[in-house]
């Protein structure tokens, strides 16, 4: 049967080009050609584009192309529609997929071809389950859009291997593609959206006190003065060191053993209580502000992630566990602000981002996290 199903110049009448197309599928399927020569005829559809594999491995992997029904392709189709159109081919793709996988399973990551075909059949599949869990982006069903949210993240998952495999993005391309993804879903439904303000809300929250009159004020300082000091539990562990080394020191002078532990016990506290000091006074120099004496407020703004790639017997088939791992770093600017004078402190800090591990025997272990700001 001929790869052009109906001539050019005929009107496209798509129930007849479906049905045309189907019986094409499946004389190729049934055809004695190798399943390579199949799949690169099933690819080649005149009624969509030259090569709906490398057309859906470079729209695919963008949210945004699904979720905006976004006109990607010369022919004017969004993703959805041309998932559609060619629904009848990638489902052919499937099957042969699934006949190289039991025949050859290594075909799959050793062949390019047979890799990107295997990754675009995915793709599908995982917009087809989208499809399923559709929720409107002002849905105010949260179960419901955290599924679907969990299917768009699966998808961007595999691509993100698929990325690293054949180096078609560095890694911190890849990540910030990955964190990018997540970020953009989320941003679209309203649910997730209001979420995550109601938290940033509840992170920024400080009392403030009303304003009183001057006798009010005077009376909470009367009354603040009668309160325990709250470093006191400081003050005491000093005094204990203090006494602790001088008893040491005394017993050392007089040339007994137990002198020297005494001090040595009393030099490993000293570090303890410097350490805590050093905290509490750091604490104070953020949040307290130098100028009037307001509480001022923690924002943290995320700038980069970067990473750190180690590898164990990576690649080598004598060893299922060998791996290769990418520790992720977030790098974020730290501002504390005073709400009364706006004077502030800026601060650089770096948190763990997690680790993303791949493994000889195909095991994929994400405990990556997204940066998180406030």
């Amino acid at each position: 049967m001929s790869d052009k199903i109906i001539s050019e110049s005929a009107e496209k009448d798509w129930g007849s080009i479906m049905e045309a197309d189907e019986r094409f599928c499946e004389d190729v399927l049934n055809s004695n050609e190798s399943p390579v020569e199949k799949m690169k005829k099933l690819s080649n559809n005149p009624h969509s584009c030259e090569d709906i594999v490398a057309a859906l491995l470079k729209y695919g992997p963008y949210l945004e192309n699904y979720v905006e029904s976004t006109e990607v392709l010369g022919t004017g189709e969004s993703i959805g529609d041309f998932l559609s159109t060619n629904c009848h081919r990638l489902d052919a793709l499937e099957i042969l997929c699934n006949e190289v996988e039991k025949a050859d399973p290594k075909q799959i990551s050793q062949n390019r071809f047979i890799n990107d075909v295997f990754t675009a059949v995915t793709l599908y599949g995982i917009y087809t389950k989208m499809d399923e869990l559709y929720q409107p982006t002002d849905s105010e069903d949260e179960e419901g859009v955290r599924r679907l949210y969990t299917e768009a993240m699966t998808l961007v998952e595999i691509c993100a291997v698929y990325f690293r495999k054949h180096r078609v993005m560095s890694e911190s391309d890849i990540t910030y593609y990955r964190f990018g993804q997540s970020a953009y879903f989320k941003s679209q439904y309203d649910v997730l959206k209001a979420k995550k303000e109601e938290a940033a809300k509840e992170s920024e929250k400080a009392p403030v006190a009303p304003e009183k009159p001057a006798e009010s004020v005077q009376q909470v300082s009367f009354v603040a003065v009668k309160q325990k000091n709250p470093n006191r539990p400081t003050y005491i562990a000093c005094a204990i060191c203090a006494v602790v080394f001088a008893l040491g020191l005394i017993l050392a002078l007089l040339e007994k053993q137990i002198g020297n532990y005494l001090l040595l016990i009393s030099g490993l506290a000293e570090v303890g209580v410097g350490f805590i000091l050093f905290k509490i006074a750091r604490q104070r120099e953020r949040f307290t502000c130098p100028e009037c004496g307001t509480k001022r407020i923690h924002h943290r703004k995320f700038l980069e992630t970067t990473e750190k790639v180690t590898t164990m017997n990576w690649k080598n088939p004598a060893y299922p566990d060998g791996k290769h791992k990418i520790e992720y770093t977030h790098k974020y600017l730290d501002t504390y602000t005073c709400p009364n004078c706006g004077k502030e402190q800026r601060e650089n800090v770096s948190k763990s981002g997690g680790s993303y591990t791949t493994f000889n025997n195909g095991r994929i272990q994400d405990q990556s996290t997204d940066p998180r700001e406030f």
